[in-house]
Formats: structure tokens, C-alpha cells, sequence
């Protein structure tokens, strides 16, 4: 690739600077001819009149800077901003991935090969210039729940319990599912918020025709670990929610299913679907590992 430098209207070829930057994305002269000529034309003057250092110049450019441009401005005749959204192109495929990751985690759950939390940890030495991404993209699916995830684990900005709820909260104003999830998974935790299993209940139960199977396992969990020590009535629920979140593919609901069954809790014990259920499980990827629990079932 060739790289261009402009300067007071003029394009340069420059080749000391073009092993550094064969990583950085960057356009072609054409674009940015373009660009330049466009903008000259709508404002009367050239690009950054202030510099006069090519290398100050290049510097600027890959930070990202670019000229401000002139009001009332067609977007069609806005070329030299063309560049900073082209630029973007491997954040916008690496957002989406995470976005992604993000839905199936809540839709399947986790497993021994894969986390969320994990996923992020590949896109680490990204993460500042993808929270940038996300922050001024506000279009991208389930956006304010990204922005408090990031908050949430420290992904390209400081940790903040305080602005993460609050991005789940807007969520939720916005009638997202999965922001209604992250705020009753706030209460449930004390994350960000004072703990109260009734108001997580609230949240989980609000969306469990509608929301993520996680949701459907959370407040089986309400049930079965906490409300349930309180309302007898409610524990059988438990049991009935991590079997529909079973079946609509939640890992993690098939091991609890087939704990259930095995061993007689909240239902009569069944070691033919016990069985299954841990076969299914082994066979998602689930963790913990079920080998043993499976020769023991098939010995019976």
C-alpha cells in the first residue's frame, strides 16, 4: 500500500512512514484527494492550515483527527469525514461480534469452552477504541446495554457501578429485554444497586415470555434459593423454569434439570431423564463435567 500525505491542499507520496503504519487504517490517495479537494471547496481555504509538518500532520490524521465540517454541508459532499467512517469498518465487524457473543451467552449460557467475559479478553488491547466506537454509534443493537456491560467489566473505560446501572436502566426505558435482565441481575448480585431478590424477581418475571432463557434461569434461581425459603408454594416453579429454559437451549438449565431429576429435588425422581439431560449437557459443552454422573446412570 501506498501511503499520502496532504498538505496545504498538495498530496505527497511518502515511504519512510509506510512500514509504520502498514497496520493503521488508512484509505487511498483517491479518497482523500477527494476529500481534500470536497473540502476546500465548501470552506475556501485547505485542511489544517496549521501545519506545516508532514509528520505532525500523519500523526494527526491516525489519531484520528480530522477537520470539522463547514455548516450546512451536504453528508453526500462531506468526503473528507468519508475516511474516519471507512477507518471504523474493523471496529464496526469487531462490535458486531461482541454483540453477537453477548446474545448467545444470555441465549445458550456459558459453557467450559466459552464465557462472554472471555470473548472480551480477545479484544482487549482494542477495547479503548471500541467503547469510542460504541459510544458515538448509538444504532448498534442493544447499545445502551453494551455501554453498561463495558462499564460493567472494565472494557476500554474504568469500572463504574454507579454508570453502569444506569446505562441498564435507559435499557430498559427503551423497553430492551436484556437491559430489564441486567438490572434485575443488578439487584440479585448488589451490583451497582442495593441487593433485593424481590425486585430482581420483579425484572426476571416481567420477561420470561419474552427475554433471554437467562432471565427464566435467574428467577428460577429467585425461587429456588431465596424466595423459596419464604414461599413454599413458589419452589416447584423453580424446577419448571430450568426445564423450559432447558429446552429452549440453555446449558446451563440442563444440568440443573438433570441434577433435579436424579436425585428427586422439586420433582419424582427419573433416571431415564436424567440421563438424557446429562447426555445433552455433555454434549453442549457444559461445565461441570458430567462423565462419571452419566456411567452411573447407564450402570442402573
Amino acid at each position: 500500500m501506498e501511503y499520502f500525505i496532504i498538505i496545504h491542499g498538495l498530496v505527497q507520496k511518502d515511504t519512510i512512514l509506510q512500514k509504520s503504519f502498514e497496520d493503521s487504517i488508512y484509505l487511498s490517495s483517491s479518497i482523500i484527494i477527494a476529500g481534500v479537494l470536497s473540502w476546500e471547496i465548501t470552506s475556501g481555504r485547505p485542511p489544517f492550515p496549521d501545519f506545516g509538518n508532514r509528520y505532525a500532520l500523519i500523526y494527526h490524521l491516525i489519531s484520528k483527527n480530522r477537520e470539522n465540517p463547514i455548516e450546512n454541508t451536504p453528508p453526500d459532499l462531506d468526503l473528507f469525514n468519508i475516511e474516519y467512517q471507512n477507518d471504523n469498518s474493523k471496529s464496526k465487524n469487531n462490535i458486531q461480534v461482541i454483540v453477537q457473543s453477548y446474545l448467545k451467552y444470555n441465549n445458550t449460557g456459558w459453557t467450559k469452552n466459552y464465557n462472554f467475559i472471555n470473548v472480551l479478553k480477545e479484544y482487549e488491547s482494542e477495547s479503548k477504541e471500541l467503547f469510542n466506537y460504541l459510544i458515538d454509534n448509538p444504532k448498534i443493537p442493544h447499545y445502551e446495554v453494551l455501554i453498561g456491560k463495558f462499564y460493567q467489566e472494565g472494557f476500554g473505560i474504568d469500572k463504574n457501578q454507579q454508570k453502569w446501572f444506569k446505562w441498564f436502566l435507559k435499557a430498559c426505558e427503551r423497553d430492551d429485554e436484556h437491559g430489564k435482565y441486567e438490572v434485575g441481575s443488578c439487584y440479585y448480585h448488589s451490583r451497582g444497586i442495593e441487593k433485593s431478590i424481590l425486585k430482581a424477581e420483579q425484572y426476571f418475571k416481567g420477561i420470561v415470555d419474552c427475554g433471554p432463557n437467562i432471565a427464566l434461569y435467574k428467577l428460577a434461581n429467585c425461587y429456588e434459593f431465596t424466595i423459596s425459603q419464604v414461599k413454599e408454594a413458589l419452589i416447584n416453579k423453580a424446577f419448571q423454569l430450568y426445564k423450559t429454559s432447558a429446552e429452549k437451549g440453555f446449558i446451563p438449565s440442563q444440568f440443573k434439570v438433570a441434577y433435579h431429576y436424579s436425585h428427586g429435588f422439586y420433582t419424582q425422581i427419573n433416571e431415564v431423564e436424567a440421563l438424557k439431560w446429562y447426555k445433552s449437557f455433555h454434549k453442549d459443552g457444559g461445565y461441570p463435567d458430567v462423565s462419571d454422573k452419566i456411567k452411573k446412570l447407564e450402570n442402573l
